[in-house]
């Protein structure tokens, strides 16, 4: 009887170094995808929390509640205005009246109006007064008394006088439940007007209390 013998090749000696390698291919894949996806998710978290956070930001800046305006009026041109001892009390007016007020409003803003007629004198006028985001929320220059704030305060309502040193304070209501398609804004409120070099530096000295005394 006739057997056949079946002989088997050799193992190539480099076929599991084949698998091993197959296999740290795969295994580094899958674990660069997990790490590049961690990091995608982590980043749009990212992006998700600033857009949120600048919303939250926005909000606030105008958040609803009983506003405070104060609006004091300037001119490079006027000599009160530019002595030392104002100056300095014009730079710590604003934080003067948040110090003494902040309880009472939900937003207490100051807007520095320099009736000049010259845009560059009332710019460096303000700048002069300190870092003007930390001395003023807004400023308004130009048309010297045909200045909008002007125009409205003094000419339209007749709450100021064509002078300076001054300052109108403002209060009004604010609802930004609907922003971003809306915000209801009240009629403003005359708080308190105060006029004049004197009045003025004893009016920031005492604390810029809102009721007269």
């Amino acid at each position: 009887m006739n057997e056949t013998t079946v002989v088997s090749p050799p193992p190539c000696p480099f076929s599991g170094v084949r698998w091993f390698l197959a296999a740290v291919v795969i295994a580094t894949t899958f674990t660069a995808s997990f790490f590049v996806t961690k990091a995608l998710r982590t980043t749009a978290g990212r992006d998700s929390l600033g857009v949120h956070e600048d919303s939250l930001r926005a909000v606030q800046s105008f958040a609803s509640g009983r506003h405070l305006v104060a609006l004091v009026f300037l001119s490079s041109h006027c000599g009160f205005c530019t002595e030392k001892q104002m100056k300095a009390g014009l730079r710590k007016m604003r934080s003067a009246l948040l110090a003494a007020n902040a309880y009472k409003y939900s937003k207490i803003s100051v807007v520095g109006i320099a009736v000049d007629q010259d845009i560059h004198d009332g710019f460096d006028y303000l700048a002069k007064l300190g870092p003007i985001g930390e001395v003023f929320d807004e400023v308004s220059i130009g048309r010297g008394w045909l200045n909008q704030f002007v125009t409205e305060i003094v000419w339209r309502e007749g709450i100021g006088q064509p002078s300076t040193p001054q300052v109108v304070l403002l209060t009004h209501l604010v609802n930004a439940s609907n922003f971003p398609r809306f915000i209801d804004i009240g009629q403003d409120s005359v708080v308190r007007v105060i006029r004049g070099r004197d009045s003025l530096l004893a009016w920031i000295s005492a604390g810029t209390p809102i009721a007269p005394r």
